[in-house]
């Protein structure tokens, strides 16, 4: 959800486009190596879990990234959840 969050609020499309596989796996690596620190041998994470995690977090982490922008305005979030759906699918 973090990653989702971060990618969603602070990147622009065309960013995530040409570097987000890059980033999630310079993530991925980081930490398996910090997992190693602890004693962990085997990968407890694997990359396809992490893109399908990020991929089903999307939505909402998106969500949450327009509610930080506009605290003060009312806001419909039924309309939202929506426009951030439609959003997601374009986005992908």
């Amino acid at each position: 959800m973090d990653l989702v969050y971060f990618f969603g609020s602070s990147t622009f499309y065309k960013f995530r486009d040409d570097h987000l596989d890059h980033l999630l796996e310079v993530y991925h690596n980081k930490l398996q190596e910090e997992l190693k620190v602890f004693g962990y041998q085997t990968p407890l994470y694997t990359k396809d879990q992490l893109w399908e995690d990020f991929e089903e977090c999307w939505s909402f982490g998106l969500v949450t990234a327009f509610l930080h922008i506009n605290v003060k305005k009312d806001i419909d979030v039924n309309k939202l959840v929506e426009l951030s759906n439609s959003l997601s699918v374009l986005l992908r």
